[in-house]
């Protein structure tokens, strides 16, 4: 297990959810997500981590990826 998921876990007490309510079993299911994106200007560290399981951080991939599009389209109106 990385050791910024370890201590995320202790620092936040959870230990059964992730940041957007997905139930784990295992550290080891737990990822990191740069809460703001390192091309934006985000650090490598635990202020800037989300602990997410894979699934969740896959979906949260995905709602950055569309919901931006979406944004974009709706400033040119």
């Amino acid at each position: 297990m990385n050791e910024d998921i370890k201590i995320m876990m202790e620092i936040y007490d959870t230990y059964q959810y992730d940041w957007l309510g997905d139930e784990f079993n295992s550290p080891s299911e737990l990822t990191r997500h740069h809460i703001i994106k390192r091309e934006d200007g985000g650090e490598n560290g635990i202020s800037n981590y989300a602990l997410l399981t894979h699934s969740s951080h896959q979906f949260i991939h995905y709602l950055e990826e569309n919901l931006h599009h979406k944004i974009i389209l709706l400033e040119g109106i």
